[in-house]
């Protein structure tokens, strides 16, 4: 049965809506950890955008749908994201929402005189309906996840060349698997991290921005950091969100010189092996980008199913992609030059002014 428009409502959140919104968000299949307010509260905190989530309610007014927005104002002008440093957002919920959630965003858009309204979304789902608002669609990503099941059956699913690096690392008796408990540790995490986003040049992230995520949802059980040591060093390690039936492997680093080791093959194919334990249904690898083969092969070697993913833009004629792509384009060559600890200290004030 048809949901009528007259039976819609759709409202911008309150502080009163937190209990409410928690609730949709845990139970509805379709959300992520990027959809929570632990995760809200941090971007928030560490980058200064202001949230703007929608609500859609029915006629009893109980929420069935949800945008969470951010109101984001720095190089690039002013704009609507759903949702910034995550690479899911989008709607969650009652797909007939849909079309009165994306009015209310361009709506709110006109509200505060924003230059671009941003929704991610999974191409297979919405896509009929953000054709009928003229949004542009970017789809440059894979989302590669791997089904969690028996040791046995994920071992087999492994592509044979990634089968004979971790049978190198597994019979290097130097090599531990260790997860996180202290906070000393997550800066061996985040010396990792540092120096891979500068040998890449990644927009880099303070060290308040990880520091925060551990101390606000550690404890909710939302993280796990796990790290490969060898001789006691650690050479690889990586942040991971638990939400649900899925883990996350969010963020990533490593020892550049110690490739031979296969350390991140035994990262993640040990993050399985605790998946099956803790009886997680999903490994989520994140989002890869169509011109990143070699992220793309590696991430497949594990048996990872890999779908579509885009972000939707209107209006239709933003040139906020390409200006976006050749920023970070043009500065990988002055980040992989800049000393980590400006990383450290001005890491996040970098991406507020560039992301």
């Amino acid at each position: 049965m048809k949901i009528k428009d007259e039976d819609i409502t759709v409202e911008i959140h309150s502080d009163g809506d937190i209990k409410e919104y928690t609730s949709f968000i845990q139970r509805n299949c379709d959300s992520t950890i990027y959809h929570t307010y632990e995760w809200i509260n941090i971007v928030k905190k560490n980058f200064g955008y202001k949230p703007y989530f929608l609500l859609a309610r029915n006629k009893d007014d109980k929420i069935s749908a949800v945008l969470p927005l951010f109101f984001v104002n720095n190089f690039y002008g002013k704009r609507l994201d759903s949702i910034p440093y995550s690479p899911y957002g989008g709607i969650v919920g009652n797909k007939e929402y849909t079309k009165p959630l994306i009015n209310k965003a361009i709506e709110l858009k006109k509200q505060l005189n924003c230059k671009l309204l941003i929704i991610k979304d999974d191409p297979t789902s919405n896509n009929g309906t953000y054709n009928q608002f003229d949004m542009a669609k970017y789809e440059n990503w894979y989302h590669q996840v791997v089904k969690i099941e028996s040791p046995d059956i994920m071992w087999n699913n492994l592509k044979r060349t990634n089968r004979e690096n971790l049978s190198k690392a597994q019979k290097n008796d130097k090599l531990s698997f260790e997860k996180v408990s202290s906070e000393e540790e997550v800066i061996e995490f985040y010396d990792l991290v540092n120096i891979t986003y500068r040998k890449l040049g990644f927009l880099p992230f303070s060290f308040d921005l990880f520091l925060d995520i551990w101390n606000d949802m550690y404890k909710k059980g939302y993280v796990e950091i796990f790290i490969i040591r060898q001789n006691n060093k650690a050479i690889s390690s990586a942040l991971n969100f638990l939400f649900k039936n899925r883990f996350f492997v969010a963020f990533a680093g490593w020892d550049h010189e110690k490739k031979m080791e296969k350390a991140n093959n035994y990262l993640d194919w040990m993050s399985m092996l605790w998946c099956y334990q803790k009886s997680y249904d999903i490994l989520d690898f994140g989002l890869t980008t169509k011109d990143n083969d070699g992220l793309y092969y590696y991430k497949s070697s594990f048996g990872s199913i890999n779908y579509p993913y885009a972000q939707y833009y209107f209006p239709n004629n933003s040139s906020y992609v390409d200006v976006h792509n050749l920023l970070l384009k043009t500065s990988r060559i002055f980040l992989k030059r800049t000393p980590g600890i400006i990383h450290n200290k001005f890491g996040n004030f970098i991406n507020r002014r560039f992301i």
